[in-house]
């Protein structure tokens, strides 16, 4: 390695690896299976804007329902990297301490991240009470197949396909896969470490390649912790459709475009519109949907197959109406 552009390239190789250490652990699964169901619970005005507009709402994370799920991944990541910084396997000090600052002060981007939230849980009683009126709402279910076909479309169309700018994360709950997943990051940076350091050229001090691997274990946490949830939600089994402006991060000048609407307090909420199919006359691809528990089935069930009928769905795309089996009780 004696040039400054074979240095860019194995340091571009470097970020697309800890990429895919981070994909293949969230993407692959049940959830983007064929067959495959992701569901979203919503209220009645959240169900007749998803199918009319056809898309769904990714909402920038500083307004989740719980403050903590921003600061749970940032603190847990702090945590294993100062624990990796004591083990004999990795000796990169100054790798390590330049993560942490830079885990600090991107706390701030990644809290403007972006997310549809969607569970692989079709009928859940924590959920029609905290997102769908108390039960007076809907369970849509996704084709999750369909789902992730469509985020590869718009994510090749978009140019920027070293970023996973659109991506169906599956969150984690168990620290112990926590711990795996950002073990494997750390190790992949010291194993690129090693033939960097080997290869730089006599011009490149060795604190600047330390510096930047610092950056690059991170870019690959930061990424990693917008998966991260407390142990005690595992229930939720939730999807995120993460919307992620890692490109800022990154150090480019690309602000991923967004749309604002006043939320629940009064507050100006942004939000990402994803569509939900490759072209702007494609159905949502909706295979089933649930009446909430606190709702009249055959009449919501009867106003559902006309509203879908006249908004295209035919016989052989006529999403399953099923009345939610839960029941609803005073708290």
């Amino acid at each position: 390695m004696s040039t400054e552009k074979t240095m860019a390239d194995a340091f571009t190789e470097l970020w697309l690896e800890i990429r895919d250490i981070c994909v293949e652990t969230q993407i692959e699964g049940p959830h983007t299976g064929q067959g495959s169901l992701l569901y979203h619970y919503t209220n009645a005005a959240g169900l007749i804007g998803i199918l009319t507009r056809r898309c769904i709402w990714a909402t920038n994370l500083s307004y989740v329902n719980d403050p903590q799920e921003l600061t749970h991944g940032h603190h847990y990541c702090v945590e294993v990297l100062k624990s990796l910084s004591t083990s004999p396997a990795f000796v990169m000090p100054y790798v390590f301490e330049t993560a942490i600052q830079q885990l600090d002060t991107g706390r701030k981007a990644i809290q403007d991240q972006m997310a549809a939230c969607l569970s692989t849980e079709s009928d859940l009683l924590s959920q029609w009470r905290a997102y769908s009126d108390s039960g007076k709402g809907f369970s849509i279910g996704f084709d999750a197949e369909r789902i992730l076909q469509i985020l590869v479309h718009r994510r090749l169309k978009s140019g920027m396909d070293t970023i996973p700018i659109f991506t169906p994360l599956r969150l984690i709950y168990e620290d112990d896969k926590k711990f795996s997943l950002l073990t494997r990051i750390a190790e992949c940076v010291n194993r690129h470490r090693e033939t960097l350091q080997a290869g730089r050229p006599t011009a490149a001090p060795a604190i600047e390649v330390e510096t930047v691997l610092g950056h690059y274990l991170a870019l690959g946490y930061w990424f990693a912790s917008m998966s991260f949830k407390k142990n005690g939600f595992q229930e939720e089994a939730e999807v995120r459709l993460v919307v992620s402006n890692l490109i800022e991060l990154d150090g480019a000048k690309v602000k991923i475009p967004v749309k604002a609407r006043v939320g629940r307090n009064g507050d100006l909420v942004t939000y990402y519109e994803i569509g939900l199919g490759e072209k702007d006359d494609e159905l949502p691809p909706v295979k089933r949907i649930y009446v909430g528990p606190a709702m009249d089935f055959e009449r919501e069930k009867s106003g559902l197959l006309a509203f879908l009928h006249t908004l295209g769905y035919v016989d052989a795309t006529m999403p399953e109406i099923l009345p939610s089996r839960t029941t609803l009780t005073p708290y």
